[in-house]
């Protein structure tokens, strides 16, 4: 056996060659993956995120509270934001596209007064389409989602975290504003 390979010499170091080949060839392919897959959840864990959500509905004066925010960690500006059924703004002519163009820095909330009866507008479930972009970039991002205002309407509040309080104070916090909110409307 040592006397083939002493004897094939070449041919063994043409196969060992290949070898290495095949398997610097695997490592750059898994190598290329693995950089594809950083640099898109790095892109995801810095990117805005804008969402809509009502809140705060007050039977008194028919106003509903539309809040949008940026939970990400890049501003973003809002291109398009659209609510179906629409709902009517204090001037029955305005719509939600005056905020197009509108930027939100990262955990900036911004709140739109709705209008209308809330009877009629808690029988609806509400399509909320809001397509933004970074700051400094041209790739758009679109989320699409369904609220049912019913419930909304009879919980009355939202959860909020206030920071540099432990998540105990955070509860205390949102149940005595719940239990503020049930004993508004008795």
């Amino acid at each position: 056996m040592i006397n083939w390979f002493n004897s094939n010499q070449g041919f063994v170091m043409i196969i060992l060659t290949f070898a290495y080949v095949v398997a610097t060839i695997i490592i750059v392919v898994y190598s290329s993956k693995s950089t594809k897959e950083m640099k898109i959840t790095r892109e995801n864990e810095l990117r805005p995120y804008i969402f809509g959500q009502f809140t705060k509905f007050n039977d008194y004066n028919n106003m509903i509270d539309f809040q949008i925010r940026n939970s990400g960690k890049t501003g973003g500006i809002i291109k398009e934001i659209v609510v179906t059924p629409e709902f009517p703004l204090v001037d029955k002519n305005d719509k939600l596209n005056l905020l197009e163009n509108f930027v939100l820095a990262p955990n900036q909330l911004f709140t739109v007064q709705l209008f209308g009866k809330i009877k009629d507008l808690t029988s609806n479930i509400y399509k909320i389409h809001i397509k933004y972009q970074a700051i400094g970039s041209t790739r758009s991002y679109t989320e699409d989602y369904k609220i049912p205002l019913v419930a909304y309407a009879l919980m009355g509040h939202s959860y909020t975290s206030s920071g540099g309080i432990s998540d105990e104070a955070n509860a205390m916090k949102n149940i005595a504003s719940i239990l503020s909110s049930i004993n508004k409307r008795i």
